[in-house]
């Protein structure tokens, strides 16, 4: 994919989501309420497009601190970096209980905005590098979200 096309996906993505999953739903994706999911949504594509801004700037891996989006002690930044897909889901899950859809709402915008900058930056061919990296980017984010909207039930990450 060219990065016009990832930039449409993710725009088509974004509006698929918004579109669908409404705080004022009662509806369930799989185990997840829509707070629950956006959060999730979010969370995984906060966490991609801190990677992309790492790499981009400083050449590295994103810590711990930069993949939340706030600041972590060295024992907490351990332990989120040591967790697994489910792991990552479970703290995230728990992280996010308290607060209410508003703040859902807030948390998948701005990671939406920070996805599409970062992508914005990189040309065709890192897109086409690697795993490609285009691919990477989609299932963090349009290609992650139709498996929760459309076959929850089948959904584990």
């Amino acid at each position: 994919m060219t990065r016009d096309e990832v930039l449409r996906a993710l725009d088509q993505s974004r509006q698929t989501v918004e579109a669908r999953v409404r705080e004022d739903s009662a509806e369930r994706f799989g185990e997840w309420s829509a707070k629950e999911l956006l959060f999730h949504l979010a969370s995984w594509q906060q966490f991609f497009a801190a990677t992309l801004k790492a790499r981009r700037e400083a050449g590295r891996e994103a810590t711990a601190s930069e993949l939340l989006g706030r600041p972590v002690d060295p024992a907490e930044s351990e332990r989120v970096l040591a967790l697994d897909t489910d792991e990552t889901n479970g703290y995230v899950q728990e992280l996010y209980r308290d607060a209410g859809s508003a703040r859902a709402r807030a948390c998948w915008a701005e990671s939406c905005d920070l996805l599409r900058g970062e992508v914005a930056l990189l040309s065709d061919q890192q897109l086409a590098d690697g795993e490609p990296l285009w691919q990477r980017i989609g299932g963090e984010s349009f290609l992650h979200v139709p498996l929760h909207l459309f076959a929850p039930e089948q959904t584990v990450g």
